[in-house]
């Protein structure tokens, strides 16, 4: 189903940055540029590797435990309602259910579970992610 939409669109970029920046998401820098910026805090080391007081020109662009996260799964989800039409939802659910763990809000995941009635209650912050496949539409 996603093979239709074509390599070089912008759902290949956002898969991308958010497997490569999936060890950091939520992480804190400070620095005045970007050769100066130390990692000083990482708010989610439960799933990923510890990076505070590293250089951010010291990073590696695909560290170990890099993965995708929800936001990927949930952009999938988007690519393949643009492909088969319906209701959205269903899709959401669905691409929810291949990795429950990947680091979805229990406000989402609680809205799945309850049958995708009404509003998700989420942060509303990976919607900007989850619009590239229009692009590629």
């Amino acid at each position: 189903m996603l093979q239709k939409l074509p390599l070089r669109s912008p759902l290949l970029g956002a898969v991308c940055g958010d497997v490569i920046g999936s060890t950091l998401e939520g992480a804190e820098f400070r620095g005045r540029s970007f050769e100066e910026a130390v990692v000083v805090g990482n708010p989610l080391p439960n799933r990923r590797a510890e990076r505070t007081g590293v250089r951010a020109v010291d990073l590696d662009l695909v560290p170990p435990g890099s993965m995708a996260t929800d936001d990927s799964l949930l952009t999938g989800a988007v690519a393949a309602w643009i492909l088969d039409g319906g209701p959205l939802a269903p899709h959401l659910a669905a691409w929810f259910r291949k990795d429950p763990k990947a680091g979805f809000s229990s406000a989402f995941a609680r809205w799945v579970e309850g049958g995708c009635i009404g509003v998700s209650g989420s942060e509303g912050n990976g919607a900007a992610m989850r619009v590239a496949p229009v692009g590629a539409a």
